[in-house]
C-alpha cells in the first residue's frame, strides 16, 4: 500500500490565539499577527492586575499562540471574520 504525507507549510498553518480560562479562541490571519495579538492582550491583562492589587496572577489569562484546533478551514475563515485590526491596537493598517 502506498502512502503519501501531506507536509504542512507554516504559511499554510491556521492560527489563532488561546486564552486558557475562558477557553476562548481568536482566530488570527497569521503566526506574527497572532503573536502581536497574544502580547497586547497578556501586557494589558498584567497592568489590569496590577492596578487593581489582584491577588489572583496571569496563570487563567495568559494569552497563547496555538494552531487553530479544529479541522475546518472554513471554522477559521469565520472566525476570522471577526477580527478588527482596531480592536486589537493595530489601526486601520495590516497588522
Amino acid at each position: 500500500m502506498n502512502q503519501t504525507t501531506t507536509t504542512v507549510t507554516p504559511a499554510e498553518k491556521l492560527w489563532c490565539i488561546h486564552i486558557p480560562g475562558p477557553d476562548d479562541l481568536f482566530a488570527a490571519p497569521d503566526q506574527q499577527t497572532a503573536q502581536k495579538m497574544a502580547d497586547k492582550h497578556n501586557a494589558a491583562m498584567r497592568e489590569y492586575i496590577e492596578k487593581n492589587k489582584l491577588s489572583w496572577g496571569m496563570e487563567m489569562i495568559t494569552a497563547e499562540v496555538i494552531e487553530w484546533p479544529h479541522d475546518a478551514d472554513e471554522s477559521h475563515a469565520e472566525a476570522l471574520l471577526e477580527f478588527d485590526p482596531a480592536e486589537w491596537g493595530f489601526g486601520s493598517d495590516k497588522p
